[in-house]
C-alpha cells in the first residue's frame, strides 16, 4: 500500500469526518429545492385543473412532476443530513439525472416515431446529449467515490499503525 501523505492527528480527523455541506453548497441546495418544489405545485396544479389536456400532455406533466419531486427529495436529503462522506449526495445527484435524462429521451423519441413530428427527433437527439453528460457526470461522481475510499482506507491504515506504536 502506498501512503501519499501522513495521517493528520486523531482530533483533526474527526473534526474533517463531521465537516458538512459547505455554506455554497447549503444555499445551492436550498434553492434546488425551493425550484423543485415551485415546479412541483405548477405540474400539479396544470394536471389538477387542466382536465382536458391530450392524454399526451397529462403524461408528459406527470413524468416532469415526478422528476421535480425526485429532485426535491434529492436536496432534502441532502441538507438534512449534510454528508458528503465518499460523496453519495454526488452520485445521488447524477443518477437521478441520468434517470429523467432517460425519460425525456425515451418520451421524445416516442413521440417522434408515433407523430413523425421534426421537432420531437430533434428532442429525442438532444436528449442523447443529455444522457451522455448524465453520464459523464456518474462516472465522475464514482470515479470521486472511489478515490476517497481509497483515501479513507490510507487513514484507517496509518492510524492503526499510530494507535499499535503508541500501546
Amino acid at each position: 500500500m502506498t501512503l501519499s501523505t501522513p495521517a493528520p492527528d486523531p482530533k483533526t480527523l474527526d473534526k474533517l469526518l463531521q465537516k458538512g455541506l459547505s455554506t455554497k453548497s447549503r444555499f445551492g441546495h436550498v434553492a434546488l429545492l425551493i425550484a423543485a418544489i415551485a415546479m412541483s405545485l405548477v405540474l400539479l396544479s396544470l394536471l389538477m385543473t387542466e382536465p382536458d389536456l391530450r392524454t399526451r400532455t397529462q403524461v408528459t406533466f406527470a413524468v416532469m412532476l415526478m422528476i421535480s419531486l425526485g429532485w426535491a427529495s434529492y436536496a432534502a436529503w441532502t441538507l438534512k443530513y449534510r454528508w458528503t462522506l465518499l460523496a453519495q449526495h454526488r452520485i445521488a445527484a447524477s443518477f437521478i439525472g441520468i434517470t429523467a435524462s432517460l425519460a425525456f429521451t425515451l418520451g421524445a423519441a416516442l413521440i417522434a416515431i408515433i407523430t413523425r413530428e421534426a421537432a420531437a427527433g430533434a428532442a429525442a437527439t438532444s436528449g442523447l446529449f443529455m444522457v451522455a453528460l448524465a453520464g459523464l457526470a456518474l462516472k465522475s461522481a464514482l470515479e470521486r467515490r472511489r478515490a476517497l475510499s481509497r483515501r479513507r482506507d490510507e487513514l484507517e491504515a496509518l492510524l492503526a499503525l499510530d494507535l499499535a506504536d503508541s500501546r
